[in-house]
């Protein structure tokens, strides 16, 4: 949430006619707070998660809307039957729900299909999350539970780009990349990681000099060795591919 308001951003926190005939039957804090509520929902797609997170600025111009006095905003109870229904009754009149099991998994799914295979980067895929959510009419997980199914779907997509990349590859390439991958050691034992040919050949050049243009060469013969296919990544988006 922003915490400096423009005038034009205050265009965002005002009362319709058809949103103030909720609050008919409301009066001191809670009047406010509902009113808080419904406008905090409709500007981040979501309730906030405690009264420290509307800024004060905008739960002034509220109050001057509906003739209560900013301070009282305090004293709106968060807890108890009578937010969560001021909380339903928002959903109601917005025409949202709240959120399953089976939404939470769908959402996974859709954002792995979808949005992550284009590559763009964290923030980006998190407001596909909540844009969908909204286009759905489906309330937003808490902003934990979500990374947690952001996770998921990045978890999946990765697995099955992978898989679908390994799939593609000729079975000789594979048995390079795997050399690659891990090495014996004189005795025999499989060497570290650290100490693998891929990590070799992730080392820095080093400065100028015959010595280190030589291993450079044995570098990118080894590269051009593993026969990659030419339209390998043909198909996967640039930002993708550069990460």
């Amino acid at each position: 949430m922003k915490r400096e308001w423009t005038d034009l951003e205050f265009a965002d926190w005002i009362l319709l006619p058809s949103e103030a005939a909720l609050l008919a039957n409301k009066t001191g804090p809670t009047r406010l707070g509902f009113a808080v509520l419904l406008k905090f929902f409709q500007y981040a797609a979501r309730f906030p998660l405690s009264m420290q997170e509307v800024p004060t600025t905008a739960v002034a111009y509220i109050a001057g809307q509906v003739g209560v006095p900013a301070e009282e905003f305090s004293r709106y109870n968060w807890e108890g039957r009578a937010v969560k229904y001021h909380r339903a009754q928002i959903r109601a009149f917005l025409g949202f729900r709240e959120p399953t099991v089976q939404d939470a998994e769908e959402l996974a799914v859709w954002l792995s299909e979808h949005v992550l295979p284009q590559g763009h980067p964290d923030e980006h895929v998190n407001a596909a999350a909540y844009q969908r959510l909204h286009d759905l009419g489906i309330e937003p997980r808490t902003p934990d539970r979500l990374d947690r199914i952001l996770a998921s779907a990045s978890s999946a997509f990765e697995q099955r780009f992978c898989t679908e990349t390994a799939d593609r590859l000729p079975p000789a390439t594979l048995g390079r990349l795997e050399t690659l991958l891990s090495a014996e050691t004189e005795g025999g034992e499989t060497a570290e990681s650290e100490h693998s040919p891929l990590q070799q050949l992730k080392t820095d050049p080093g400065r100028a000099g015959l010595d280190n243009a030589l291993e450079e060469i044995s570098k990118l013969q080894q590269l051009r060795q593993l026969n990659l296919p030419q339209d390998l990544f043909r198909h996967v988006a640039p930002r993708l591919l550069q990460r």
